[in-house]
């Protein structure tokens, strides 16, 4: 394989043929290729058990089953998008969108499935115009304890949906624009001489939107621990704020050494092109890594509500016509809540 040296550097994306030959040119290189595989494996292997799981406590076509599936299918999808972005580094960017999409369904997702614990999104409110909530979370007021805690009126809980919701738009259009950027900026002749600057920059908007859908979160699920405890709904919110937060952070921390030039072009890899293998490879180990603690977390609660009598802890959604009735089949139904 021939290269030109710095200008190849600096303007060429491997092809699959070219990128795997370097992978397997060293004994280092290869073996770090074949751990993404493995751990890409692995967080496959834990969402089939995470899904037959699911399956089995919720009835076909219910919205809960649906949202469920959809928030544990975060894990595999970074696993095999980062793969993919690994292996055809030219379609890296595209993946990586692709990923970040997802998210957004997954995100979406939560809101709706503690939209149907509350009983609804009339009940839902309801619950928090009548509990005292907090605003005092982290990342931005966590230091602002002098918050009163308030009554939520329905205009601060459409607010503190939007908060949620603005990422499922922005972090994806944030990604396709960097994936602009970086396909013009390797053509000859570009007119953008600084696409480090332009990743920083991409990169702090996306913290703070992902900043912004994390205190939306924690605003909704602190402020409603104490009746949501009851559906353990602390693992699939680690399943959301974990991968929000790591892929910002990591994210964050590659473009700003790529700005310092700490991460230096290498073989037929620019430097962009290398930073985004970098962040590949990091995310599929993060992805498989996490996926184990959760998911072994969630069996073991699994197993800890089935010895648990809840049939005198249930509570009722304050406001719901049907909270009555939401208890009664809440009781019947306890293990699924884990679920």
């Amino acid at each position: 394989m021939k290269m030109e040296g710095s200008n190849h550097c600096k303007n060429y994306t491997p092809s699959i043929d070219e990128a795997l030959e370097v992978y397997f040119r060293h004994s280092w290189s290869s073996i770090l290729f074949i751990f993404a595989v493995v751990s890409t494996c692995v967080s496959l292997s834990l969402f089939f058990f995470a899904y037959r799981k699911i399956r089995q406590h919720n009835p076909p076509g219910s919205s809960r089953r649906r949202s469920l599936i959809l928030i544990f299918g975060l894990f595999p999808v970074f696993a095999v998008t980062s793969l993919c972005g690994i292996i055809i580094p030219r379609a890296a960017n595209i993946v990586n969108w692709v990923s970040n999409i997802y998210l957004g369904v997954a995100i979406f997702s939560f809101l709706d499935l503690l939209t149907e614990y509350f009983g609804g999104f009339h009940a839902m409110l309801a619950f928090y115009q009548k509990n005292k909530v907090s605003f005092a979370q982290p990342p931005f007021a966590c230091c602002c304890r002098c918050l009163p805690e308030v009554y939520m009126t329905r205009r601060q809980f459409q607010w503190v949906r939007n908060l949620v919701l603005q990422v499922t738009l922005v972090r994806p259009t944030l990604v396709l624009i960097s994936a602009i950027l970086w396909s013009d900026a390797i053509l000859p002749n570009s007119v953008i001489h600084d696409i480090d600057t332009a990743n920083i920059i991409l990169g702090a908007l996306s913290g703070f939107s992902t900043g912004l859908a994390v205190y939306g979160l924690l605003v909704f699920n602190k402020s409603g621990a104490g009746y949501l405890e009851r559906f353990y709904v602390k693992v699939k919110f680690a399943v959301i704020q974990s991968v929000l937060v790591t892929t910002t952070i990591l994210d964050i921390v590659l473009n700003i050494l790529q700005q310092f030039s700490s991460i230096n072009c290498r073989g037929p890899f620019s430097v962009p092109g290398r930073t985004l293998i970098l962040y590949n490879h990091v995310i599929v180990h993060l992805m498989a890594v996490i996926f184990i603690l959760i998911y072994f977390y969630w069996v073991w609660l699994s197993h800890f509500s089935e010895d648990r009598d809840e049939a005198d802890k249930a509570p009722s959604v304050p406001g719901s016509s049907n909270a009555h009735g939401v208890k009664q089949e809440d009781d019947r139904n306890h293990v699924n809540n884990v679920v």
